[in-house]
């Protein structure tokens, strides 16, 4: 997954600002060291050829006179991702691409604007080594980039991006309602089919996403594999699947707890097997 990073500085108080964004794929903008919205999966689904959704957020609070730092991770989303059962992938890009404009009013009337252009830079280096809409996402904690979207972090290792004219594909507000997180569950039962390996029972089907807090050493390796059945072993049965793999993989960095969830994917599922567990759940 590719992130993405620009500093600029503001010479005054802030009266109003904000920030319009896109992607051809997925996107994920942070000001400050703080998300921006709450919307999952933006820009939204189109026909790529077509049209393109943006959409605008009032960011007036996570700006501040002098450094500022504007950053983002893209998904490869619809786009150029895995995009039906049946391993097709890339139908419209092979690469997610990204597009923002920043606009600020100043306190004393100035106005400035910040775009995605060749300030920029980039890396591949992160912590999230491969994410796709149907696959899952794998997430490498020892690769974290402390601070990458705050003023201040070296990026001189990173890359100058690459930029082009944008094509004619014209630009339009977001027609569909925003993908959002709308509930919170907890497992109804847990069971360990064998050593180590425990299979978690939403108590019905979901479409969305596990959410694990665990604590281990650096290295640990932790797999969940989603599906919508069991066999008779307990264990989540992945055949009605169609080869989509529905798993969300971690290594943990030994830093201590952490909160971990995948950025850019989404599971249909009932059941959640969870393997590399460095202690039971729940303890």
């Amino acid at each position: 997954v590719p992130l993405l990073r620009r500093e600029f500085a503001l010479p005054g108080q802030i009266r109003r600002a904000v920030l319009s964004v896109t992607a051809w794929g997925f996107y994920e903008v942070r000001l400050n060291g703080q998300r921006v919205g709450d919307e999952l999966l933006a820009p939204g689904y189109t026909s790529y050829s077509q049209r393109l959704q943006y959409q605008t957020y009032d960011v007036t609070k996570l700006l501040k006179p002098g450094p500022n730092a504007i950053g983002a991770l893209l998904g490869y989303g619809w786009y150029a991702g895995h995009m039906n059962l049946f391993g097709i992938r890339c139908i419209d890009g092979t690469f997610p691409q990204f597009l923002a404009q920043l606009d600020v009013e100043l306190a004393d009337g100035r106005k400035l604007t910040i775009v995605t252009d060749d300030h920029w830079r980039s890396t591949l280096d992160g912590p999230v080594r491969y994410s796709d809409l149907l696959d899952g996402e794998a997430q490498d904690c020892r690769r974290e980039l402390s601070g990458w979207d705050r003023p201040g972090f070296d990026d001189r290792a990173w890359t100058p991006v690459w930029t082009q004219p944008r094509d004619g594909t014209p630009l339009v507000w977001q027609r569909c309602q925003p993908v959002r997180a709308i509930r919170e569950m907890r497992p109804v039962a847990v069971k360990e089919i064998k050593p180590g390996v425990y299979v978690f029972d939403l108590g019905q089907e979901i479409s969305g996403w596990c959410r694990l807090k665990v604590n281990g050493p650096r290295g640990t390796h932790l797999r969940l594999r989603h599906d919508e059945l069991i066999g008779p072993d307990g264990d989540v049965d992945m055949k009605n699947l169609w080869g989509v793999a529905q798993q969300d993989d971690y290594i943990l960095d030994g830093q201590g707890e952490r909160t971990l969830e995948p950025h850019f994917t989404y599971h249909g599922f009932r059941y959640v097997e969870v393997t590399g567990l460095p202690q039971p759940p729940g303890q």
